[in-house]
């Protein structure tokens, strides 16, 4: 404490002084002192009553009281980071407050997060708004790039209006992974391919978690496996820091439209078919295409009639919302025949078999052949090698023979009739 007294003749060498410092906390011994400039600690706040007694040389004495406000005393500034070797840019990062004072309270903190950044904007916490456990959250912006950024951390703290102290400390706040979603839409058919739902993208290390029906510890999705409806996945990706990213999403697996159809239809020539092909897929609308359009009536009907003139083979393929089926229906067109009545065995190659046209349409026909006696000299189930007028190895005479052709349809009589040899 600062004494200013004086006096009129300028014998103030020779005054002398007594100080009373009013604590009711002190001893009596250091509750007072005779020095000039008078020093105490008080061990508690409040409001003082403090008394200056000067006597001079002669006797003459003057006393002065005034009130000393003590609001704060000895305040240190500090705090800790907790985890501060793996802080990341998206997650709170906790400062515990270590603050302390001789006696009395911390009464407020200021806390600069960025103070090289932005030295101005700082968050101010009163006494009555300390968390109970001492500590203090803040989140820096998220970042990506680059894979860590440091800030200048500052605190002040307050023990009543104008004692405060300072601490500062530079963190490393490390950059947030990236998840990239290939997926444009959530819709996959059942008979996708597997593919992967989720990767980290800015070039971070780490771990990867996932859960939900289908997905591989490589995050691999395969709709199969995981089946039709609506899937919940999720995926965490964890940095070399602990820094986490964690997404999750619904893929919805469409099922299949599955047609069938009789694998083979076989007309005559001339004749129609429906193609009665079935699909079977729950709660879809459904589009179909027939390919090729030749011979069909409707090439976006369900079951179009097919009148072919040669033998085809008809695909179907069925759309639905996300998937697509195909299937294919062979018809087969079974041609009129017609039976030559000879033919000249001769070795000229020309007309040397007897070349029953279309007959090979007919694959379970019967041709049998027999002399005027009514012997059999040829027989065949089935006509893929023509006959050669021989019977046994010997080739037959000249002469007129006689035929009965079973085409084994289900429709046609057994054709009859009469074929020639020349030799």
């Amino acid at each position: 404490m600062t004494n200013a007294s004086t006096i009129a003749d300028g014998t103030e060498a020779n005054l002398t002084y007594r100080w009373d410092f009013g604590d009711p906390n002190a001893t009596s011994a250091n509750n007072t002192s005779n020095l000039k400039n008078g020093a105490h600690k008080y061990t508690a706040t409040g409001n003082y009553q403090v008394t200056l007694t000067v006597r001079s040389a002669g006797g003459c004495e003057v006393s002065v009281t005034k009130t000393l406000t003590v609001n704060g005393s000895d305040v240190m500034s500090n705090f800790i980071v907790e985890n501060e070797n793996n802080l990341c840019s998206n997650r709170e990062v906790v400062f515990v407050s270590n603050a302390t004072v001789d006696y009395g309270n911390i009464t407020k903190i200021e806390w600069y997060f960025d103070f090289d950044g932005n030295s101005t904007q700082k968050e101010v916490f009163m006494r009555a708004d300390f968390p109970a456990d001492g500590k203090f959250l803040h989140t820096f912006d998220t970042f990506n790039t680059p894979l860590a950024k440091t800030y200048k951390v500052k605190m002040v703290a307050y023990s009543g209006e104008t004692c405060f102290d300072v601490v500062e400390k530079t963190i490393t706040v490390h950059a947030a992974p990236v998840i990239g979603l290939p997926l444009t839409v959530t819709n996959v058919c059942i008979t996708d391919v597997p593919f992967q739902i989720a990767e980290e993208t800015n070039g971070f290390t780490g771990t990867a978690a996932f859960s939900g029906a289908g997905v591989s510890e490589l995050g691999m999705f395969n709709p199969q496996q995981a089946g039709a409806g609506m899937h919940n996945i999720s995926y965490t990706f964890t940095s070399p820091y602990s820094c986490e990213y964690t997404t999750s999403f619904t893929i919805n697996v469409l099922p299949e439209p599955i047609a069938t159809i009789t694998p083979q239809y076989n007309i005559f020539e001339g004749e129609n078919v429906v193609l009665n092909a079935q699909v079977t897929v729950p709660g879809q609308t459904l589009t179909y295409k027939w390919e090729p359009e030749t011979g069909l009536n409707n090439t976006t009907s369900l079951q179009p009639i097919a009148t072919p003139l040669i033998d085809t083979r008809y695909t179907l393929t069925v759309t639905s919302p996300g998937c697509t089926y195909e299937t294919s229906v062979f018809v087969h067109v079974m041609r009129n025949i017609t039976v030559p009545n000879a033919f000249s065995p001769n070795g000229d190659a020309f007309n040397d078999v007897w070349n029953i046209r279309n007959l090979t349409d007919y694959p379970d026909c019967a041709v049998t052949v027999f002399n005027r006696y009514g012997t059999t000299v040829y027989r065949s189930k089935g006509y893929n090698t023509p006959w050669d007028g021989m019977q046994s190895g010997t080739a037959l005479p000249s002469g007129t023979y006689f035929y009965v052709i079973d085409l084994k349809d289900g429709r046609h009589k057994p054709l009859t009739g009469n074929i020639t040899i020349v030799r």
